[in-house]
């Protein structure tokens, strides 16, 4: 439905239905990075405006435009920006312009979440089927 050019996956409650389990994922997905380190990453025909996108936020939130940004969610009223670094920790949280939480994410398991998602979508196999 969503068409070649997206690359999606399900929510973390969907793969738990689907009998992954979750509680091991930060320490699985460094081994998929090295699982998976030859799989090729190209830009996507959105990845212009998504990296403007970013770049936007990351001034609002005070840190340099050329911090690499892993994700931006919209949860009700709040936007979550988060940054790939060395942890898992919060950043800062802003409430004007907008309310915005800012994160950072290990590096490493943002590798092996998106090396495992393209050899996935290649090879017409669930994502969750990698992350069991």
């Amino acid at each position: 439905i969503a068409g070649d050019e997206f690359l999606i996956d399900f929510m973390g409650s969907v793969y738990q239905r689907a009998g992954v389990d979750l509680s091991k994922l930060e320490e699985r997905l460094p081994e998929l990075s090295q699982k998976y380190a030859d799989e090729p990453v190209s830009s996507a025909v959105h990845s212009a405006g998504i990296k403007e996108d970013a770049k936007e936020l990351l001034k609002l939130a005070g840190l340099k435009d050329n911090e690499k940004v892993w994700e931006i969610q919209i949860e009700e009223n709040d936007l979550i920006l988060l940054i790939i670094g060395e942890s898992s920790r919060k950043i800062k949280e802003i409430h004007e312009p907008m309310k915005m939480s800012v994160g950072e994410v290990p590096a490493e398991q943002c590798a092996g979440l998106i090396k495992a998602a393209l050899y996935a979508k290649r090879n017409k196999i669930s994502l969750g089927r990698l992350l069991a």
